[in-house]
């Protein structure tokens, strides 16, 4: 609706943030990971909030108070996001910070890693006159014009989505610093995920994943399908799963919560 997105006159010089999400969001292999696992739906839409606390604060996950910066700790997160326990939040936290969304900056703040590629602003004036417009143009064609209010909606969406995807798709470009990796070269991962893959058999979840193999099996994969992937380091540890879940084995939420309270 309209009006939940309007502001008020004293707001105009007030700014407002909001993240910007491309419509294949949910195709993503890390997003399909997390989909993929028992309480997936509530891990992504538990990302997808944190996103949006952390806009104005760079995706780092503190609160300010003066000179004083204080971590936001599990207990908080629960608290501000109503809607999922704390044994959900301490799951999902490892799962992103294992999959590359979170990482802990030097300062030992939690932070979100896409949240600078996402984030938007506007002003409050700026977004009053465009709702004042629009609100204008539909009630001149709800009021037997020629049906301008319509074609102006459309209008608005269709450059409003053409605009932000070549926005995203430029600052993706900047973000994406991939090595090749595999005989054939079609393995595309960056340095801080190979660093992860090297080490990550000291998981009790990868404990079997072998990164040299695996990389040669996607490389190898992709050379004769010509298949593409968004994020080679999810694939592999997509890959892993699935065949770790054929085998009899504890849900991967248990064995990350013994893991983690054990």
């Amino acid at each position: 609706m309209i009006k939940d997105y309007k502001t008020k006159k004293r707001d105009d010089d007030k700014t407002f943030y909001w993240i910007r999400l491309m419509t294949n969001f949910f195709d993503r292999d890390v997003i399909d990971f997390l989909m993929g696992e028992k309480d997936g739906a509530n891990y992504v839409v538990l990302y997808l909030m944190l996103l949006l606390q952390t806009a104005n604060s760079e995706g780092k996950l503190q609160l300010e108070m003066g000179e004083v910066i204080i971590p936001i700790n599990v207990d908080k997160i629960v608290r501000d996001t109503k809607y999922f326990t704390k044994d959900t939040v301490i799951v999902a936290l490892e799962l992103f910070k294992k999959l590359g969304l979170i990482y802990t900056n030097e300062g030992g703040i939690l932070t979100l890693a896409e949240l600078p590629y996402l984030i938007g602003t506007s002003k409050g004036q700026t977004i009053r006159k465009q709702i004042a417009n629009i609100e204008k143009t539909l009630e001149s064609g709800n009021n037997g014009g020629n049906g301008g209010g319509k074609n102006y909606q459309q209008s608005i969406e269709y450059r409003d989505i053409e605009y932000r995807d070549k926005d995203i798709d430029i600052k993706e470009k900047k973000y994406i610093k991939k090595r090749k990796y595999g005989s054939f070269g079609n393995v595309m991962i960056k340095d801080e995920e190979y660093e992860k893959l090297k080490t990550i058999n000291e998981q009790e979840r990868y404990k079997d994943l072998d990164y040299e193999e695996s990389i040669e099996r996607l490389d190898l994969y992709i050379e004769q399908t010509g298949k593409k992937y968004r994020s080679h380091y999810a694939t592999i540890l997509n890959w892993h799963r699935n065949n770790q879940d054929k085998k009899p084995k504890e849900k991967v939420k248990d064995k990350l919560l013994d893991k983690i309270l054990g």
